[in-house]
């Protein structure tokens, strides 16, 4: 819950998985509920029913191309070009606050505060934890924004990304048509598309 997110995220528009889970994030368990369960929302109709169809899909097809993702990032070359874009980085990052590795190992310190603060029952502790943690994610999450803005980690990253496509094709010939309608459909839902 305090930990910063590390972990690699493309645009959208470049077309590789780790960037599309983001459109399917604000559906908890990425199912459409079963009609007649208690609880569940009236079925869907027109605009709302078409978004949920598109999720569907969407989520369809990240299920379809998780694993041929897996499958390419086994590929020693990948994984090897994978540690250094995500050092260049870490080290674009520092470069905007230096400040970033005293903020990610007090983040590591406040998770383990937090625990101690739970098991004791102290609310107003972990109240304090949470709010220290959530100042320190900020600082973080704004150095990798800078970063990610880096026009020489966005190439990197159009690269890695060209590879990691480029192997999953090879593994699977259908990966590129999953990806490009995969892509449609990240567009429509982030653009708020309710008509295609």
């Amino acid at each position: 819950m305090l930990r910063p997110c590390r972990s690699i995220l493309l645009p959208a528009g470049g077309a590789l998985l780790l960037a599309l889970a983001a459109c399917s994030d604000d559906t908890p368990g990425s199912d459409t509920p079963a009609a007649g369960v208690p609880g569940s929302p009236p079925p869907a109709t027109g605009a709302d029913s078409e978004i949920s169809a598109l999720r569907a899909e969407l989520t369809a097809i990240q299920s379809k191309l998780a694993p041929l993702q897996s499958k390419a990032m086994e590929d020693p070359e990948l994984r090897e070009e994978f540690r250094a874009l995500e050092k260049a980085i870490d080290d674009a990052m520092v470069a905007w606050d230096a400040k970033i590795p005293e903020h990610r190992h007090r983040l590591g310190e406040l998770e383990k505060e937090y625990r101690v603060a739970e098991d004791a029952g102290n609310e107003e502790e972990k109240k304090a934890l949470m709010e220290e943690g959530s100042a320190l994610n900020t600082k973080v999450h704004q150095a990798r924004t800078q970063a990610l803005a880096n026009p020489d980690i966005v190439a990197k990253m159009a690269a890695f990304q060209d590879h990691v496509l480029a192997r999953m094709a090879e593994i699977d010939p259908e990966a590129k048509e999953l990806i490009d309608r995969a892509n449609t459909i990240a567009q429509q839902l982030s653009g708020g598309s309710s008509g295609g």
